[in-house]
C-alpha cells in the first residue's frame, strides 16, 4: 500500500481557447466527486436496473473491428464486458469500486466454462 504525504500531482498539456496558445502545468489532483462514493458503493447491486444497454452493439462492432484483447476501463458490473465475453472476446475489465467488482465478479462466476 502506498501512503502519500501529499496529494499526487496532475501534470497536462492544453489549448487555451482564450489564449489562443497551447497551455501546460502542474495542478494537485483532487477527488472532488469523494463525497458522492458512498452512495456509489451501495448503489452496485442495483445499477443494471437502470442502465441503458444500447450502446452494447456500438462496442461489440468495435471489438470485431480490433479484435481481442480487449480492455474495459471502469468496468462497473459488466455491463460491457460480460456481453463481450459471451460473444467471444478476451476481455480484461478494470474497476476501483469493490462493490462494482463483486457484482461483475458473480456474473462471471455464472459463465459457461469453455
Amino acid at each position: 500500500m502506498t501512503v502519500l504525504r501529499r496529494p499526487p500531482l496532475l501534470f497536462y498539456y492544453g489549448w487555451s481557447q482564450s489564449l489562443g496558445c497551447p497551455t501546460a502545468g502542474v495542478m494537485p489532483l483532487v477527488d472532488e466527486y469523494k463525497h458522492l462514493r458512498g452512495g456509489y458503493e451501495r448503489s452496485a447491486r442495483l445499477y443494471d436496473l437502470f442502465a441503458e444497454n444500447d450502446d452494447i452493439p456500438f462496442y461489440t462492432e468495435l471489438a470485431m473491428q480490433y479484435g481481442s484483447p480487449v480492455l474495459d476501463l471502469a468496468a462497473g458490473t459488466g455491463r460491457v464486458a460480460i456481453p463481450l465475453v459471451k460473444a467471444g472476446f478476451e476481455v480484461t475489465a478494470l474497476e476501483k469500486s469493490q462493490s462494482m467488482l463483486s457484482v461483475l465478479r458473480s456474473k462471471r462466476e455464472s459463465l459457461p466454462t469453455n
